[in-house]
């Protein structure tokens, strides 16, 4: 099974193949601030003072304010997460064990263990940003939206 996991958001910006669309704050969302939610709206007051914004290829044309609604395959979604985060942690790790093959027992090898794990990390970082993963592009679905609200 191959569920989707989907998201209401607005385009703010229209260009050739591209449109950038702005998400709500999650702490819109009425069943997180009555407490029956995921409970992520309370982490987004506490962390996000504005709206996420991403820039997607789109083979459909949008215009400015329309509402769409943004798709991604669960099973995407769950091993992108891994990878966004596994991949550097994983890193992290292996550069602390490598310093610490390499360097011993020293009096600076937990410094050194240190600097080689965040330098290794922040380059499996710096690689991870470059690479484009069109698996992960989303679906775009437009809604139609009038005064009592918007429907697929």
């Amino acid at each position: 099974m191959n569920r989707e996991i989907w998201q209401v958001g607005t385009v703010t910006e229209v260009s050739p193949g591209q449109v950038r669309i702005a998400f709500d704050r999650l702490s819109t969302c009425d069943r997180c601030l009555n407490g029956e939610g995921c409970g992520a709206g309370v982490f987004a007051r506490l962390f996000s003072r504005r709206q996420a914004l991403i820039t997607l290829d789109a083979d459909t044309e949008f215009r400015v304010g329309q509402k769409l609604k943004v798709g991604i395959p669960a099973w995407y979604l769950l091993s992108g997460a891994l990878v966004l985060y596994g991949l550097p942690l994983l890193a992290f790790i292996t550069g602390i064990v490598l310093a610490g093959w390499l360097v011993g027992d020293g009096p600076l090898a937990d410094l050194t263990g240190l600097i080689a794990g965040l330098i290794l990390a922040g380059s499996v970082l710096m690689i991870m940003r470059r690479a484009r993963f069109s698996r992960l592009n989303p679906k775009l679905q437009p809604l139609s939206c009038n005064s009592s609200g918007c429907a697929a």
